[in-house]
Parts: structure tokens; C-alpha cells; sequence
């Protein structure tokens, strides 16, 4: 008798295998733009979520009552199996996902979901933010790099604190010295107020913040994983106004903004995403999907926010959609281009 874990896991995959036709909608997939030496570019989801920890990837740093919730949400709630993630992917013709982490304790995870995915995910790493400029920390992240397989550091402060406030001053310095060296991309986060993490808000500190870090080390490639959040810029006339020093910061470094279309509301005719359009273009732009089971009874919304730009956004050609789709972080995280072959794990 197949167990109820089994039977529910069997109905979410089973809808990730219908078709546009069997669901009724008119998407085709984007005419794939050629990448470096001529070859496709990868398609690429920029903000994927996985949850399947076991006993052996809990390490020192776990603590059970700060973490408990945390954990909780990551292991049974918020992600998939790096395996059911997987299989979504392939029915929709996706070669990579980005996996982030907010606890230092899950790098040891997504280790070893590299180990057991090759090519099938990126991850980029967490450190202490608060003694990420010592050489204990710095020499964590060269051992995350070199030896586990990341390929990015996701840092992450509370706003007020000072891995967040004095990122940019020159104690910290050590810290983007060995991310320059190493030639990783940094992904940053932007909040309104985040209440379920005890974060407030940094829309309007941290976009002067990296453009003295950007200005001491321009070589550093940057992603602002929820891009500039859309609410405070929509005005009430359905306007868009963006922070002038966020402009700045996109138009005069290698900076790329996730979006996260049909998931973030952009205004009721997504007029905040146009505006970055407009403004950066491109290839300052990668989609991600932030999908999540929370809620859900199928994949059939990976399919919603996957087809979203598409759909909504005519002003984007095919060649457009290749780039945000994952020609952009094919290039930020330095990968071979999808002729060069990727290797599938085995489906079981």
C-alpha cells in the first residue's frame, strides 16, 4: 500500500508533466538566443527553494529554538526535494536553479545536493555576516568555493547591524577582496520589512551602501535577489518611481535585479517591471521563480510564474526572454553554455 507522503508527492508531479495544450494556454517556448561561441543559452530559474534536509546535514551552529522555525519551513513546508524540484524544471525546459540559503548550518545541505545534482543547481554560500571580514570566515568561504562547489556568497545582514551598516567601510575590506579574487557573484537582499525573519526595512540604505562598495571593488558582480522591491516605488497614480542612487548603482555597475513575476505583485499592469525595462534593458534582469509548496496542490504555478513574461510582457522579444530566463546567469556565474552538454542525473 503506497504511503499518503508517497500518493501526495505522486499528484504534485503528476500535473508537471501537462502540456500548454492540456492546460489551455498559448505559451511556446522562447527561441533560445545564442551564448558564448554561438551556443544556446541556458534556461536558468534565478530563485529556487529546496527542503529536504537529513540528520547528517545538521552541523555545528544549529540551534534548535533560534533555528526550529526556520528549519521547519525549509525541511517540510517551504521546498521541494532537490529531486521533485527537478522534475518541475524538466517539464518545463529548465536546466538550472539558483538555490539560496538564510542559515549558515544549511551550507553543508546544498553541498551535498551539488554532490548529488551536478549541473543542476548553483549555490552560493552564507557566511557570518557579522565576522565575514575575519580570516576564519574568509577562509570558510575560499573552502565553500574551491572545495564544496559554491559558486556565490548570499550575504544577508539584518538592516542596523554592522555586517550590514559598515559592509562598505574598510574593515569588511577583506572579505570582497577574497569574493574578487575568486571571481563569485554576490547576491544582496532588499526589504520593506520582513516581520517572519525579524528584519526591517533597507529600501532606502542599502542602495547608497553598495555604491561605495561597488565604487572601492567595481569589479564585483551583484545580484539584488528581489530586485527593487515594487510596492514603495507604484505610485498611486499607477506612476513609477525608482530610487535615483538604485538607478545609479544598475546602470553603472554589474548589477542585475531578480524579478520574480506572479509572485511579487508589480502594479495591475506590472508597471514597475516595465520601468526596469525601460530603464536597464535586459540584460540587467533574471527571472527567478521563488516557487514554493506552500498552498499548492501542483506545479501548475511554476507554470504561471515560468510563462508569466510571455504572456504579459509583449514588449520583450525572444531575444530578451532568452537573457532573463538565463542567458544573465549563465553569465554572471561564469557557465558553459548548454551545448557543451549537461548531465542529467538518473530518474528513479
Amino acid at each position: 500500500m503506497r504511503s499518503n507522503q508517497d500518493w501526495n508527492r505522486r499528484r504534485f508531479l503528476g500535473t508537471a508533466l501537462l502540456t500548454p495544450a492540456m492546460t489551455g494556454s498559448s505559451f511556446t517556448t522562447p527561441t533560445i538566443s545564442k551564448g558564448p561561441a554561438g551556443k544556446p543559452n541556458l534556461v536558468i530559474d534565478n530563485h529556487g527553494h529546496i527542503g529536504a534536509l537529513k540528520p547528517e546535514d545538521l552541523v555545528e551552529g544549529y540551534n534548535p529554538q533560534l533555528d526550529r522555525t526556520i528549519f521547519e519551513v525549509t525541511n517540510s513546508k517551504l521546498g521541494l526535494s532537490a529531486r521533485e524540484l527537478i522534475e518541475v524544471m524538466d517539464a518545463h525546459g529548465v536546466d538550472m536553479a539558483v538555490l539560496h540559503t538564510l542559515r549558515v548550518w544549511a551550507n553543508k545541505y546544498q553541498a551535498r545536493v551539488l554532490r548529488e545534482f551536478p549541473n543542476r543547481f548553483i549555490s552560493v554560500c552564507k557566511l557570518d555576516e557579522q565576522k565575514a571580514y575575519t580570516t576564519e570566515q574568509v577562509d570558510k568561504l575560499h573552502r565553500y568555493v574551491g572545495d564544496w562547489g559554491f559558486r556565490g556568497l548570499y550575504y544577508d545582514p539584518p538592516p542596523g547591524s554592522d555586517g550590514h551598516d559598515k559592509l562598505a567601510t574598510s574593515k569588511y575590506d577583506p572579505l570582497w577582496k577574497a569574493v574578487d579574487s575568486l571571481k563569485i557573484t554576490v547576491s544582496f537582499v532588499t526589504y520593506t520589512g520582513s516581520p517572519s525573519i525579524g528584519y526591517g526595512s533597507n529600501f532606502e540604505s542599502l542602495w547608497p551602501i553598495l555604491l561605495r562598495l561597488l565604487d572601492k571593488f567595481p569589479d564585483l558582480p551583484v545580484v539584488i535577489v528581489h530586485g527593487i522591491p515594487p510596492k514603495p516605488c507604484l505610485q498611486p497614480d499607477n506612476s513609477v518611481k525608482l530610487p535615483e542612487k538604485a538607478i545609479r548603482l544598475v546602470k553603472e555597475h554589474d548589477v542585475t535585479l531578480g524579478i520574480l513575476p506572479g509572485h511579487m505583485d508589480y502594479g495591475p499592469n506590472d508597471e514597475v517591471l516595465k520601468s526596469f525595462y525601460d530603464n536597464f534593458g535586459p540584460k540587467r534582469l533574471a527571472w527567478g521563480s521563488e516557487f514554493v509548496k506552500i498552498g499548492l496542490s501542483s506545479p501548475s504555478e511554476y507554470s504561471r510564474r515560468f510563462r508569466y513574461l510571455q504572456n504579459r510582457c509583449p514588449y520583450m522579444s525572444q531575444e530578451d526572454l532568452s537573457l532573463i530566463l538565463g542567458g544573465n546567469v549563465q553569465r554572471l556565474y561564469r557557465l558553459e553554455p548548454k551545448a557543451a552538454g549537461l548531465r542529467f542525473p538518473p530518474r528513479r
